[in-house]
């Protein structure tokens, strides 16, 4: 400031103030995390943990009452109802993309994994994750001695040398009787543990197939004690055209599913298990994917087998139903055109949701690959359920949805979306959305003086 001896300091970390010509320094809390990615699990009673990950800023988690959701005037969550669960020094938030995720509870327990920031502090091997038994109750300290309920667990890698990362943590539908829960990402595939996540075993590597594959979704069929299906986005790098495969049996063996020669660079960036209401093969269940450009694309599953990718139709203003973006996913946005890449979800009773750029979402039903019965909600609100990373660069780093669905959907109707540092939910299966949450301003990183002054 000209004539004084303040001076602001704009970096990537956040703003500073200095008020003595630099030689100490402030950080102001004019910034906030933007969120990732989200996920809901089942708590004891009619609670569940609310989780979500966020760019640069750890984990936030915390269990919320649904009860209070649903029988409140205007409801939201108190001050305070999350935490921000920091792993201790030396390690910094530098890790973009946190992820943790609580299973359902069982034996009087809650498993949850959080993965370990890639760091060149890393004191830790980085094929390992976090594994608490508390909720991370007692923090994340590595020490049996004062704190058993935390420990590291080691995953199975797929090449010696090269770095590991964690983008997807998945329970099995059946968790407390099966203890099934998968993880995936980079340089380790799809592993499988069956004893509630001590061990690990390896059940997916595509090197042969895709040689420089990242896996960044995986899902789950909502049938999957039945049909025994998973479904694996893997990106194959440095291209980044992507590849989906179908496991059958818990992911004893894998299938791609092919799409159009037309399509060189075939770029999803999210899948979901949807509900085909029109159904005549072994699952009720067709594939929904959503492409780069905001696009839908559907593989719905022929004689055993889901074996291509068709274009989702929509119904126009004559009543033909085609394969151009209808007019309630087109606008003038910055964010460009079509669903948004990170929110996509089946429900249990029959409903495809999405969000949309412009802002609200859509739902529908899925008839083989036709989108009918479509209902808008909150159309060109200020909300759109999309990580930042999307919004401003057009692509999907999230790993994890933008949208949720309570565990409880077919009794309470509940969902959950997120946008920027806001937390949304809706008590009435989407008609309305309100804020229930906002993250708190971060705590200073820094604030001292020079150490080239004392």
């Amino acid at each position: 400031v000209h004539g004084t001896s303040r001076i602001f300091l704009g970096a990537f970390t956040g703003i500073y103030r200095s008020d003595d010509n630099g030689k100490s320094w402030k950080e102001l809390d004019t910034i906030t995390h933007t969120i990732t990615g989200m996920s809901v699990t089942k708590a004891s009673g009619q609670h569940v943990h609310l989780s979500v990950g966020t760019y640069h800023g750890f984990c936030w988690t915390g269990v919320v009452d649904l009860k209070q959701l649903l029988h409140g005037i205007n409801p939201v969550l108190p001050n305070g109802s999350m935490k921000q669960l920091v792993i201790p020094p030396p390690f910094t938030p530098g890790e973009t993309y946190n992820r943790v995720v609580f299973s359902p509870p069982f034996k009087g327990k809650e498993i949850a994994f959080y993965t370990i920031p890639l760091s060149e502090l890393n004191l830790y091997k980085s094929n390992a994750i976090f594994r608490s038994t508390d909720g991370f109750a007692s923090g994340l300290y590595i020490n049996p001695a004062i704190n058993p309920n935390t420990s590291l667990v080691e995953l199975p890698t797929l090449r010696e040398s090269g770095t590991v990362k964690v983008h997807v943590i998945k329970y099995s539908p059946n968790f407390e009787t099966d203890g099934t829960v998968f993880i995936g990402g980079l340089n380790i595939g799809i592993c499988r543990s069956t004893d509630y996540g001590l061990t690990f075993e390896t059940i997916f590597s595509v090197y042969n197939e895709v040689p420089n594959a990242m896996v960044v979704k995986l899902i789950i069929s909502p049938d999957y004690a039945r049909d025994r299906l998973l479904a694996a986005l893997v990106i194959n790098v440095p291209e980044r055209n992507t590849v989906v495969f179908i496991g059958k049996n818990s992911g004893s063996t894998w299938d791609q599913i092919q799409h159009s020669r037309e399509e060189k660079l075939f770029k999803l960036t999210n899948i979901s298990f949807t509900i085909n209401n029109q159904h005549k093969r072994f699952s009720k269940y067709s594939l929904v994917g959503i492409l780069k450009d905001g696009s839908i694309r559907v593989s719905k599953p022929s004689q055993k087998n889901f074996r291509v990718w068709k274009p989702l139709l929509y119904q126009d203003g004559s009543g033909k139903y085609v394969a151009k973006l209808p007019e309630y996913a087109t606008g003038d946005t910055r964010q460009g055109t079509g669903f948004s890449r990170d929110a996509i979800l089946g429900t249990p009773d029959g409903k495809l949701i999405m969000g949309l750029l412009v802002g609200g979402i859509v739902q529908g039903k899925l008839f083989n690959n036709k989108f009918r019965d479509t209902e808008i909600k909150g159309k060109n609100q200020r909300w759109t359920f999309a990580s930042e990373v999307q919004l401003v660069e057009n692509h999907s780093k999230s790993f994890q949805n933008m949208i949720a669905i309570s565990p409880d959907y077919k009794i309470d109707g509940i969902l959950f979306g997120a946008n920027y540092n806001e937390i949304y939910a809706s008590v009435d299966k989407g008609e309305t959305w309100n804020v229930v949450y906002t993250l708190p301003f971060v705590a200073p990183r820094f604030s001292g003086k020079r150490k080239d002054t004392i």
